[in-house]
This record gives structure tokens, C-alpha cells and sequence, in this order.
């Protein structure tokens, strides 16, 4: 059996030597294919990652639109709009009041809690930039007071903290608030004014199913 002198300076036999080459090749092939497999991760991971960062600034501008599109309605359109979406949340008997006589309200319906109805009252204020404060609150509590028990105040704009202290408090009816940006996220959340496209979105598992 032969000699052969390798590139490291020790001889091998022919035989032995062949067999070294072999698995030294063996081993660069895998050792490449374990770098591809983990560049392939590494791009499906940042291509997922870019999917995400996508679709968060999708939302964030479709958001955005919707909200544009509310302050632009007409205040009767905004109140229906209200009346539309308390139905969605399990209200019925849901009424708009006359523009021209509605003493501070601008609709009431009733709401189911366990085996009784709530008489529930609700105040619309479409407004582009001016914030709702507590004068308002005050002024639809005390057009509520004694005939509902809970009060729901909407605007397309957004309440001051002084609104917010005190949309709650003991003794008296409970208003609760729902600015813009809520009423946006309850139509996302309820699929009231907005479809949804699917898109199948598949993320790697193999490894899930073979360990």
C-alpha cells in the first residue's frame, strides 16, 4: 500500500487518504448546506418581520382614514352611526331623538344585564379638533339623571382629563366615554364599517412536527 503526503506534512496511506478526502468533502458540503439553510432562515425571519412592520403602518393609516371620514359626516349621520354600532354591542330598542327636541340627548335604547334592562341614553358630539371637557359631561349627566342609568358620551374628537374624572362618579349616572380613536378600534374589533382581506400568512414548523 502506497504513501501519500498530504498538504498538513504527515503521510497517509493511499487507501486511509482517500477516505480522508472523502469525508473532508463530506464535510465542507454539509458545513455549506447548514450556512444556507441558516441564511434562508435568517431572510424568511426578515422578510416576516418587514410583513409586520407593514401591516402595522396599514392599519395605523387606514385608522387614520376612517377617522377622517367620521368627522366629515353630517351630526344626524354621526348619531345614526352611534345608534348602529351600540346595536352591534348587544343594545336594542335603539332611537334617535328629534334634532329640534332632544333636551340634551341625542338617542336611548335599552341594554340586557342578566335577567333586567338597563335604560341607557347617549350624547354624540362630531367634532374635528376641540376637546370634549367636563362642562359637557356635566351638562348630559344632568339630562340624564333620575330617567337612565347609564350614560355613553361619543366624539370624533377626544375628552380632556377633567372629562375624564369625572365621567365616574358616586351617586350619579355613569358616562361612559369613547373618543375617536376607540370608536375606530370597536369597528376593527366588531367588522362594523370595515371588511377584512385575508391573506394567508405561513411561518415555519417542520421542526414541530419532526422532534
Amino acid at each position: 500500500m502506497g504513501l501519500n503526503l498530504s498538504d498538513d506534512g504527515k503521510f497517509y496511506a493511499l487507501e486511509n487518504n482517500s477516505k480522508n478526502q472523502l469525508y473532508e468533502k463530506t464535510n465542507k458540503e454539509q458545513i455549506n448546506t447548514d450556512k444556507q439553510k441558516v441564511k434562508e432562515i435568517k431572510d424568511i425571519n426578515e422578510t416576516l418581520n418587514q410583513i409586520k412592520q407593514i401591516h402595522t403602518t396599514y392599519r395605523d393609516l387606514l385608522k387614520k382614514h376612517i377617522l377622517s371620514d367620521l368627522k366629515n359626516l353630517a351630526p344626524v349621520s354621526f348619531e345614526i352611526f352611534a345608534k348602529n354600532l351600540l346595536e352591534v354591542y348587544g343594545f336594542e330598542k335603539i332611537q334617535v331623538t328629534s334634532i329640534n327636541n332632544d333636551g340634551g340627548i341625542d338617542g336611548y335604547g335599552k341594554l340586557k344585564v342578566g335577567l333586567a334592562y338597563m335604560k341607557v341614553a347617549f350624547q354624540c358630539k362630531r367634532w374635528i379638533k376641540t376637546s370634549v371637557g367636563r362642562v359637557e359631561i356635566d351638562k348630559f349627566r344632568g339630562a340624564i339623571q333620575g330617567d337612565y342609568e347609564q350614560g355613553i358620551f361619543f366624539t370624533t374628537s377626544y375628552f380632556t382629563e377633567g372629562a375624564k374624572k369625572v365621567s365616574i362618579k358616586p351617586g350619579a349616572v355613569p358616562v361612559i366615554l369613547i373618543d375617536g380613536l376607540s370608536i375606530v378600534e370597536t369597528m376593527i374589533e366588531k367588522n362594523f364599517g370595515v371588511e377584512i382581506e385575508r391573506l394567508p400568512l405561513y411561518t415555519y414548523a417542520l421542526d414541530e412536527i419532526i422532534s
